[in-house]
């Protein structure tokens, strides 16, 4: 019977130990241990007083470990102060992105998320350049080729393991510090703040200049992006671009744009203009109906405006140096 059961592919689940002499119970549980440890097998042995089971379990034994606490501490703390530093100095960049409309809490699972993935690409370049290191110094004779290394040992693990959970740490206290310097709102997206009257849509943007210098500036960055990257946006294509025009209060130039859907010819008159008002000039546009639908208009315009704001709030956030270049 035991043999035609193999043969159907049946197995040994567990052993049962039945003396059938009188033997000593000491003996018969150390056979019991053997035939556990040595073929993984649940076995029983009863005897008139109790019974007894015996089956193998994985234990997992940490030592040495020690001397390797201290390192791993100061390595994580010195990657959590550099995830620190480089939270604080993007400043300006968190706040362009919550002028955008980002949330509090978008803000701060980015920070986190972007934390963690650097340090997975940090521990990934550092364990592949530990490997790389290690048959180096075998090829060139300073550590002896039979030096055995285990790359996949649970130190390895625990070590990353002990990283991320330090750069986690570190990074939740600047990004809620972050988080809490947007305003939360419902509104997410920028509204128009005028209507069109007529053929002729008159719109402020958000945008303040003390200086003439940086308006002229500004108003050659917003040429050099309709002449390259917005050139073409969602909604629109711009087919004509003017030269800049200065006046003693104003400067602005003029821009010709075609509107989607395409097929209906909907165009554009664009005047982009600073207006000197008490020492401090005004970002404005001008939007005329040249031909086409109002309602169309109306409706696809919107994705030029909102772009050339956007475009103003990535002016602030531009470093000195990158502006000077529009500067004269």
């Amino acid at each position: 019977m035991y043999i035609g059961v193999l043969s159907k592919g049946g197995y040994i689940s567990s052993v049962a130990l039945v003396p059938r002499n009188k033997v000593d119970a000491e003996e018969i549980i150390k056979l019991c241990k053997h035939i556990s440890f040595a073929f993984d097998l649940d076995v029983i042995y009863s005897s008139e007083n109790n019974s007894l089971s015996f089956s193998r379990k994985v234990e997992y034994l940490f030592i040495r470990y020690e001397s390797l606490l201290i390192i791993l501490a100061i390595a994580a703390l010195n990657v959590a102060i550099t995830i620190v530093s480089n939270i604080s100095e993007r400043k300006r960049d968190i706040m362009a992105m919550a002028t955008l409309g980002l949330s509090p809490l978008g803000l701060l699972s980015q920070i986190i998320l972007e934390s963690l993935f650097y340090a997975m690409i940090g521990a990934t370049i550092g364990y592949l350049a530990g490997f790389g290191l290690n048959a180096l110094l075998i090829q060139v004779g300073i550590i002896p080729s039979d030096t055995p290394f285990n790359y996949a040992s649970t130190l390895t693990m625990f070590s990353l393991m002990v990283t991320l959970l330090f750069v986690f740490v570190a990074s939740i206290f600047p990004a809620l510090k972050s988080s809490r310097t947007v305003t939360p709102s419902l509104k997410r997206r920028w509204e128009l703040p005028t209507k069109p009257i007529g053929d002729t849509w008159e719109i402020p943007i958000p945008l303040r200049i003390t200086e003439r210098n940086e308006a002229l500036g500004f108003l050659k960055y917003l040429i050099e992006y309709l002449e390259g990257a917005g050139n073409i946006g969602k909604t629109y294509i711009v087919d004509k671009i003017g030269e800049i025009i200065e006046s003693e209060d104003e400067l602005y130039f003029e821009v010709e744009i075609r509107l989607a859907p395409f097929e209906f010819l909907t165009s554009s008159h664009v005047t982009i203009s600073f207006q000197k008002t008490q020492e401090t000039y005004f970002l404005n546009l001008i939007l005329v109906r040249t031909f086409g639908e109002k309602r169309t208009w109306i409706s696809s315009s919107f994705f030029f405006i909102d772009n050339l704001r956007k475009q103003s709030l990535l002016w602030r956030s531009l470093k000195p140096q990158e502006r000077s270049r529009y500067l004269r």
